[in-house]
């Protein structure tokens, strides 16, 4: 008797299974093996053999027993697009992951510095009231350097109808007043935006420990 006789004896169901699949097995140590793997070929044609070839193995293939039931099902590899997407669905994930802590984190924070919205709205105030301050300081520097500034032209252009050459002095001083009114200038967009962001964190600072000690909006 040769091999594929012996197997129709010893696995019956097995060879029925096969054959009249149309699968025609290639080799009679198949059935001899406690395991068949079921692959697909470079035509992506069904083959049971007593292994897979390296070359066909990322199509991926099945286990089967000697009674032909899979007892395993090892996927496709993935493609390098695949790869691609599941490393981006990754790092997004991670990304969540970072920004859920970072907000535990910060609200944590939140419950420990302020038992109330009022304190944040009293530590606002105060902040906004140093801010203005500080701008109302900065107009008062503009105002002294513009008069200074002035000052300094007249002289400067009475020198001119006089074909006389300005001081010295008086020219550093006209410099130095325009660098002050600048510099004052840059200080209060500076501190406009600041007063900005204080009155904006407060707000949403108020709404999220409102909604963490359970507070009416």
């Amino acid at each position: 008797m040769n091999a594929m006789g012996w197997l129709v004896n010893q696995h019956p169901k097995l060879s029925r299974m096969l054959w009249g699949g149309g699968v025609c097995l290639l080799i009679a140590s198949t059935a001899l093996a406690d395991d068949i793997y079921r692959y697909y070929d470079e035509t992506n044609k069904v083959v049971y053999g007593s292994s897979v070839p390296a070359a066909f193995a990322h199509k991926g293939y099945a286990i089967l027993n000697e009674r032909g039931i899979v007892v395993k099902e090892v996927p496709p590899a993935p493609t390098a697009a695949q790869r691609a997407l599941r490393q981006k669905e990754l790092e997004a994930q991670a990304a969540s992951e970072e920004l859920k802590k970072k907000q535990q984190e910060a609200d944590s924070l939140l419950v420990r510095l302020y038992r109330s919205p009022e304190e944040i709205e009293r530590k606002r105030d105060a902040r906004v009231e140093q801010i203005d301050l500080a701008i109302s300081i900065a107009n008062t520097g503009i105002t002294k350097a513009k008069e200074a500034l002035a000052a300094a032209q007249q002289v400067v252009n009475a020198a001119k109808k006089s074909n006389a050459e300005p001081a010295a002095d008086v020219v550093k001083q006209a410099m130095n007043a325009e660098r002050d009114i600048n510099e004052q200038e840059l200080n209060i967009s500076r501190l406009q935006h600041e007063k900005a962001e204080v009155v904006t964190g407060a707000k949403q600072e108020i709404a999220r420990l409102k909604e963490l000690l359970g507070l009416p909006k």
